[in-house]
């Protein structure tokens, strides 16, 4: 909850708990799948603080 106040605080979209987890959920998705290519895939940026909070 403290998570989605803060977004909310500074963002100019205001998201809910379950927008926030399911956007998460889909780099979480994004990395497994570019991981299952051959040779590895290319490396993934870092996610940011927030999307690391909710994983």
């Amino acid at each position: 909850m403290k998570i989605t106040q803060a977004v909310n605080a500074v963002g100019r979209a205001f998201c809910t708990v379950d927008e926030m987890v399911s956007c998460a959920k889909a780099v979480v998705a994004k990395e497994n799948a570019n991981a299952r290519q051959t040779g590895g895939g290319k490396p993934l940026p870092v996610p940011d603080d927030t999307t690391l909070a909710i994983i």
